[in-house]
């Protein structure tokens, strides 16, 4: 299911929180392992693009931890 525009980073952060607390639970299957592939690469991409809004990595972590407050 694809998430409103108006929630979508909302509803996308708290999944990825999700994966990484079960990051290490155990077997997955090959179509698993593909997709865990394919979210490290969009998760680098993020990371990337964010880059160019911002000085530096350590922006993004302030930025992550202003919004968890």
């Amino acid at each position: 299911m694809s998430n409103m525009s108006y929630c979508r980073h909302e509803n996308t952060a708290a999944d990825l929180a999700e994966v990484i607390d079960m990051w290490y639970d155990g077997a997955e299957s090959k179509e698993e392992a593909k997709a865990r592939r394919y979210l490290v690469k969009l998760a680098k991409e993020i990371v990337k693009l964010y880059e160019q809004d911002t000085e530096t990595v350590d922006d993004l972590v302030v930025a992550t931890d202003d919004s968890n407050a």
